[in-house]
């Protein structure tokens, strides 16, 4: 059974895009200084699940800190395999006037 998980993880992690060519992708889409709602309309327009936050920015777990002062969260591929939820995330963060100051992309993979 844990050479299953270990085996979904592997491939899962081989197969899909990196962290880093996955921020690139979303800063071409949205570049730094778009408008959160720009933002916004990107996420439906590429019928990405997003959520704002208009209170708060986002926790960058990398770093360790937040990331301004409004965010938006969005879900880029989700997928369950055998007992292995897999996930990637996008963290959009944005200055008090809702412009874009930073991204944040992760992929997780979490026992069911």
């Amino acid at each position: 059974m844990i050479y299953t998980r270990w085996m979904v993880l592997l491939i899962f992690l081989t197969g899909c895009s990196s962290q880093q060519s996955l921020r690139r992708d979303v800063l071409l889409a949205t570049p730094i200084g778009t408008k959160l709602v720009d933002v916004l309309n990107f996420c439906k327009n590429a019928k990405i699940d997003c959520r704002p936050n208009y209170q708060a920015g986002y926790l960058n777990q990398d770093a360790g800190s937040v990331v301004g002062v409004k965010s938006v969260y969005g879900i880029l591929k989700r997928q369950d395999l055998y007992l292995v939820h897999l996930s990637s995330e996008v963290n959009w963060g944005f200055d008090k006037d809702g412009k874009l100051i930073d991204v944040w992309v992760w992929n997780t993979a979490d026992s069911l």
